[in-house]
């Protein structure tokens, strides 16, 4: 590698970086607003309140378990580069408790500002993911395990994403009702947020598309949308 690709490699290693903190005070916005936070912080910030730990410590400890179960499931095809994935959740997860510490004392009394902040924390986080995807040299554990299930079973991964998205939502939700009696941590902001995140970083790249001519100006190392789907042999229709 010459030294220009790798200024090109460190430039897009440190895109992704920033793109990463910015999900993280995406993130720590929705957890001050309390109205429930994105579906992939829904399950740290429930155990959270049970004192077992802090927003960004239990999402570092539920993303290395996202790592393992990628090793899993790929075995031989799995990328060792992509452990990569582990400090990038270390950073994510500590940028998270370093936001929340910031807005330590915020706090939004009334209905119409928790849901004010609920919408500026997630467009602060629709941003970060379109800044952490355009460099297209890591995924976040979360999208690995899906693009690895998604592998695995031969579907797409949107809809793998979506079953994945409401599998964390049902599980915290569960784990809320159990340990609480009531919700705490998954209300109507996740909802929010896991119909609105994607559209908005879809915005974004089409007004901005600057930004990934900028960063991978040629050929990305990895897709970052999975192959079709198959075609479906007619004389053996998939059950």
């Amino acid at each position: 590698m010459n030294e220009r690709a790798r200024a090109s490699l460190l430039t897009r290693y440190l895109v992704f970086a920033v793109g990463v903190v910015i999900m993280s005070f995406g993130v720590a916005l929705s957890v001050r607003a309390n109205l429930g936070t994105a579906p992939i912080s829904t399950l740290p910030t429930v155990l959270s309140f049970t004192g077992i730990g802090t927003v960004g410590s239990l999402t570092i400890i539920m993303n290395a378990v996202f790592i393992v179960l990628q090793i899993a499931l790929l075995r031989r095809r799995y990328r060792w580069i992509q452990l990569l994935q582990l400090p990038a959740a270390m950073l994510f997860g500590v940028a998270i408790d370093g936001w929340l510490w910031v807005f330590r004392d915020l706090a939004p009394a009334e209905y119409w500002q928790q849901a004010l902040l609920t919408i500026v924390g997630t467009i602060v986080l629709s941003i970060g993911v379109w800044i952490e995807v355009t460099p297209r040299v890591l995924m976040v554990p979360g999208e690995g395990l899906v693009q690895a299930i998604a592998d695995v079973s031969h579907r797409r991964f949107g809809n793998i994403k979506v079953a994945f998205d409401v599998t964390l939502v049902t599980l915290a939700t569960v784990v809320s009702l159990f340990l609480f009696h009531g919700l705490v941590g998954v209300r109507e902001g996740t909802v929010f947020g896991a119909l609105t995140v994607g559209n908005f970083v879809k915005l974004w790249q089409r007004l901005f598309p600057g930004l990934g001519r900028w960063v991978t100006p040629h050929a990305p190392e990895y897709p970052t949308e999975p192959e079709a789907e198959p075609e479906p042999d007619p004389e053996h229709p998939a059950t």
